[in-house]
């Protein structure tokens, strides 16, 4: 399998496209926002580490933060974008093309007319960026949205992708984590269609080699037991990384990608190979998980319902209490092992023939004692052990992108998640880089708190003592 059109790629980022390369549920929330008149509603999202992988940094409790010219240069084409009526009437019949043949039938026109009239000129938001090499800490944001609430998610894909292999590889390199050779290949890995120049030909052949090796790992030990599905977009150290993988996934007959940008180089006849289910973002803006699962439901019936945003075993019971017709519960959170079979049980004891989909990390080895220990699931969802294979764990820093402000019925709440070991501070957000500390402000009150960072002095002469301060 050959990579040498990575030129056709990079042209993504010369128009509205790029800010369609997400994963399809960014697109299939999105509808439902425009269609519930909560498309402008103000939210904050945040980018942030929850811990500091050894295999980057084996030195430290931090990183070192690459990426914040691609990310400025990004956020200002958004603005353009819109700004520009022939580049935001074709975003807007792309988006169409893309989201509405998954929307049910009835709400088809719905969606449609609520996308065509809502999608302005002026797109409100602000957002604000760690300068580059700026020592991470855990818990830490290293980018706030705030602002429109589809903008803030639709964006989430293609800012972890990016904060994830820059500041991967400029650790690994500032903490001499890499020999010679790693430092070319992997430069080239976490390129994207943001920077100047394109990769090397042939160390992605070399790299997508790899991959094709990988990809059939994870076929072979699923076989015929269950089905397998991509989503490494987020998790990859780069953006012609993530889309190769996607390639390769779906080549070696995986079932399906959650990376739309395949629609912008094969076409909408592969659109029905792009899918997925909604983010813990949209449970969290609603006043609770029935109301969000059957909004979802009313727009995509029969789908998948993610069930860890708060406590899985309560998800299930508002499934079964709600006789919600789904066809697959998706967990993503630690053991999944004991809640797969805690789930199953639930659900043959109520009559209820929902299947399980499992996600979190999850590699060829997993799938195999999954199988051994009789595990149920029907359906595995890989992305982040399938992208980072090998010695590219190297770069694998494992950012999240989760919203911690948040608005319903016109009132502002602060969501926090609370699976196992998915903690993030909710709230607004202030941090100061001091000359001996970090000390990040915040509170989960409607208050009037600065917004963004600031430097006591360069980055480099930061110490990674973190101190965090709730206003109250």
């Amino acid at each position: 399998m050959s990579y040498k059109n990575l030129a056709d790629l990079k042209k993504l980022g010369n128009d509205y496209r790029f800010l369609l390369c997400a994963d399809m549920y960014q697109l299939t929330m999105s509808a439902v926002y425009f269609a519930e008149n909560r498309e402008s509603e103000e939210v904050v999202f945040e980018c942030f580490v929850r811990g500091i992988k050894t295999e980057v940094n084996n030195k430290g409790d931090f990183y070192y933060f690459s990426g914040e010219k691609v990310i400025n240069k990004m956020m200002n084409k958004i603005k353009e974008i819109f700004l520009n009526d022939e580049q935001r009437n074709a975003f807007v019949e792309s988006f169409l093309e893309m989201v509405i043949p998954k929307v049910t039938e009835n709400k088809k026109n719905i969606v449609e007319k609520a996308v065509r009239e809502k999608i302005k000129e002026e797109i409100k938001f602000d957002y604000r960026v760690l300068k580059e090499n700026t020592l991470v800490t855990p818990l830490i944001p290293v980018f706030m949205f705030k602002g429109e609430r589809w903008i803030g998610q639709l964006i989430e894909t293609m800012i972890t992708n990016i904060i994830n292999g820059k500041t991967g590889y400029n650790t690994a390199l500032k903490t001499g984590n890499l020999n010679q050779e790693e430092i070319i290949r992997f430069k080239n890995i976490t390129l994207g269609i943001f920077d100047e120049e394109l990769p090397d030909d042939e160390i992605f052949n070399k790299y997508a080699e790899k991959l094709e090796k990988r990809a059939d790992e994870y076929k072979n030990s699923i076989n015929e037991f269950g089905e397998i599905t991509e989503a490494a977009f987020r998790r990859a150290p780069g953006f012609y990384a993530a889309y190769i993988a996607s390639d390769i996934a779906l080549k070696k007959e995986w079932l399906a990608t959650s990376n739309t940008t395949l629609y912008f180089i094969e076409g909408k006849n592969i659109l029905n190979k792009i899918g997925g289910s909604f983010a813990h973002s949209f449970v969290m803006g609603y006043k609770n998980e029935a109301e969000a699962f059957k909004k979802w439901l009313e727009y995509y019936p029969k789908s998948i319902l993610l069930i860890d945003s708060y406590d899985v075993m309560s998800a299930v019971d508002t499934i079964i209490n709600e006789k919600m017709d789904c066809s697959y519960v998706r967990i993503d959170s630690e053991p999944l092992d004991i809640y797969a079979k805690d789930v199953q049980r639930k659900f043959l004891n109520a009559g209820l023939k929902t299947k399980i989909y499992l996600s979190s990390d999850i590699t060829p080895e997993r799938i195999i004692e999954f199988k051994q220990n009789n595990i149920p699931f029907a359906r595995i969802m890989a992305g982040t052990k399938y992208i980072n294979c090998w010695e590219v764990e190297k770069i694998n820093c494992g950012f999240v992108y989760k919203i911690t402000v948040n608005s319903i019925n016109g009132k502002i709440n602060f969501p926090e998640k609370k699976a196992t070991g998915k903690k993030n501070y909710p709230g607004y957000k202030y941090v100061i880089f001091g000359k001996n500390e970090v000390v990040m402000y915040y509170s989960n009150k409607n208050v009037n708190i600065k917004f963004g960072f600031d430097y006591m002095t360069e980055a480099e002469k930061i110490s990674n003592v973190l101190r965090i301060e709730r206003v109250k």
